[in-house]
C-alpha cells in the first residue's frame, strides 16, 4: 500500500517494520531500525512511509497505555529495541490487552452486550438505565472497567467491524459497509477512518 497521509490519534501507536524505515513528523523525519518498536504519543501528526508495517493502536487510558506512557516520558515519540510489553503486544495483542483488564464488573458485561445488541448504534444513557446505573455513574464505571470512554468504545468497535467487512467482504460496497458497521453514511465513515489510520478506505479495499 502507498505511503498514508499525515494523521493523528486519540490513543497511543507503537509501530514496527520488519525492513529499516521512515516515520515523517510535521517538523521532522526519524529512520526506525528493522525490528525495532516505535511508539508515538496520542494527538501527534505522523506518517508512516512505505513499508511492511505491523500496528497497534492503544488508548492512552488502559494499562497498557499507562505503561507505555511511563516509558516515554514526556517524548512525543520512543524508539524502543527491546521490552517485555512491547514484545507481548506484538505476539497477541488482543490477548494482552484484554489479560490487563479481564475483571470487568456485570453491570458493564451487560453493557458490552447490549452495544453488539444495538450494532453499536446506541445512547450512553439508554445503555446506562438498562443497566441500573445513572449516567455519570454509568461513564465513570465504563472508563474505568473497559480503559476507554463510551464514546470511544463505539467508535472503535464501528472501525473493528468495518475492517473486518472489508477483509472478508471486499466486493461489498462501501456505503454499505458504512451502514453495516454503524456509521451514519459513507463520506463519516471514510472521515474517521482517515483521521485515525490515515488511508481512505477505498484505497484499503483496493489493496484487499
Amino acid at each position: 500500500m502507498n505511503d498514508n497521509e499525515f494523521h493523528r490519534h486519540e490513543c497511543l501507536q507503537v509501530s514496527m517494520s520488519k525492513t529499516d524505515s521512515t516515520v515523517a513528523f510535521k517538523n521532522r523525519s526519524i529512520s526506525l531500525p528493522a525490528n525495532n518498536a516505535l511508539v508515538i504519543a496520542y494527538n501527534i501528526e505522523h506518517k508512516l512511509i512505505e513499508s511492511e508495517w505491523v500496528n497497534v493502536l492503544v488508548d492512552n487510558e488502559c494499562e497498557v497505555g499507562r505503561l507505555l506512557i511511563e516509558l516515554m516520558g514526556s517524548n512525543e515519540y520512543v524508539v524502543i529495541a527491546d521490552h517485555e510489553i512491547i514484545e507481548k503486544l506484538f505476539e497477541d495483542p488482543e490477548r494482552e490487552l484484554s489479560r490487563m483488564n479481564d475483571v470487568i464488573r456485570d453491570e458493564i458485561k451487560r453493557a458490552i452486550l447490549l452495544i453488539k445488541d444495538h450494532d453499536h448504534n446506541c445512547k450512553l444513557e439508554g445503555i446506562a438505565k438498562e443497566v441500573g446505573l445513572s449516567s455519570d455513574r454509568f461513564r465513570k464505571v465504563f472508563k474505568e472497567e473497559v480503559g476507554i470512554t463510551f464514546k470511544n468504545y463505539l467508535r472503535w468497535q464501528k472501525l473493528r467491524r468495518a475492517f473486518h467487512l472489508l477483509t472478508v467482504s471486499p466486493e461489498t460496497k462501501l456505503v454499505d459497509i458504512a451502514h453495516q458497521s454503524g456509521f451514519s453514511d459513507q463520506a463519516h465513515m471514510t472521515k474517521i477512518i482517515r483521521e485515525t489510520f490515515g488511508y481512505n478506505p477505498k484505497n484499503i479495499k483496493n489493496n484487499l
